[in-house]
């Protein structure tokens, strides 16, 4: 966490923290899923972020 990633740019840590989010929400909606759990986010637009 130096000015690697601050904002040099330097394209080795870059793409990293692009596909993370990504793969995050797919784990935690399958771990839902799993669990069995329905998801009422996409369902419910009132509690839509």
């Amino acid at each position: 966490m130096s000015t690697s990633d601050s904002g040099n740019g330097n394209g080795k840590k870059k793409p990293a923290p692009q596909p993370q989010p990504v793969v995050v929400a797919d784990a935690t909606l399958r771990r839902l899923i799993a669990q069995g759990g329905r998801i009422e986010a996409p369902k419910g637009p009132t509690k839509a972020a």
